[in-house]
């Protein structure tokens, strides 16, 4: 509810007016046209001060009904296309894993003030086992040249497997969570549109960062193909999936906020006659 609120005060321009009667008739709480001060509250702490103060962080059930009309419609407006405030990204994930996969994969994410690096063995029956070590990535890494912040996480990834006793000489698999908004155009292809949470690397924004880390991957000689780009809420939505597969929304709450969920591929205007299957994961981008 609070973040569905943030997103249609941020989308709006204006918080929904907290003295406005709405359909819920009885059920909308009137707010005090005048609010009590700190100081008012010190000198008069009575049952009607305090009532009036926690009348300020209420929300009504037809203020709840505003937001979430409100947020629908934006969303269906990312839907048809790329002007509006939510950016509704496809990912070009069209399938959810049923829990029986198996296979042991690598992955990389990066998305904020951590970084990590796993191995995620899938078992079937919806078993999965990992491996992981966490990295901070440093101020300077984060704000220099491009090649520099790729070059740190293709050694990251060496330093991993050494670490767990891998063959560096044997091909891998990588899955790749980039938790910055892109524009993605294949489901191992997309272009940064814009750094936040602290990165500004040069010469990234838009480029492929698919291509920028299989060429620092290359670089140091090792065998490993990067063949998914997810955000960190697709990453969310889908490992849930191997699990339990009925999951159809993936929420992170971290340095940043997101969303992702399951779309049917009738409703995704955009991008309609290039949806293979019935749905297709939706990045929201709530919070860029």
């Amino acid at each position: 509810v609070a973040l569905s609120a943030a997103v249609a005060f941020l989308t709006s321009g204006s918080l929904p007016s907290s003295t406005r009667r709405s359909s819920a008739g009885a059920d909308e709480l009137q707010r005090p046209l005048l609010s009590p001060s700190p100081v008012d509250i010190v000198k008069d702490p009575t049952a009607e001060t305090i009532a009036r103060l926690q009348a300020l962080f209420t929300v009504s059930r037809g203020q709840l009904r505003q937001i979430v009309s409100h947020m629908v419609s934006e969303m269906q407006k990312g839907l048809e296309d790329d002007s509006h405030s939510l950016r509704m990204i496809p990912t070009h994930v069209v399938r959810r894993p049923t829990g029986h996969e198996t296979g042991s994969y690598l992955a990389m994410d990066l998305g904020g003030s951590n970084f990590r690096v796993c191995e995620v063995v899938l078992e079937g029956n919806g078993v999965a086992r990992t491996r992981q070590r966490k990295f901070v990535v440093p101020d300077a890494v984060k704000t220099g040249p491009g090649r520099a912040l790729f070059d740190y996480l293709a050694d990251a990834v060496a330093g991993f497997l050494v670490e767990i006793g891998a063959d560096l000489l044997a091909p891998r698999k990588l899955g790749f969570t980039f938790s910055f908004a892109i524009r993605q155009t294949a489901i191992n292809q997309g272009y940064l549109l814009l750094w936040n949470k602290g990165f500004s690397a040069s010469s990234v924004v838009g480029s492929d960062v698919v291509a920028l880390l299989q060429a620092a991957l290359d670089r140091r000689g090792l065998k490993v193909t990067v063949t998914a780009l997810v955000n960190d809420t697709t990453g969310t939505l889908i490992s849930h999936c191997y699990s339990k597969p009925n999951t159809y929304v993936g929420v992170i709450l971290g340095t940043g906020t997101n969303a992702a969920y399951i779309e049917r591929s009738e409703n995704i205007v955009k991008f309609r006659d290039r949806v293979p299957t019935g749905e297709m994961v939706i990045n929201t981008e709530w919070g860029a």
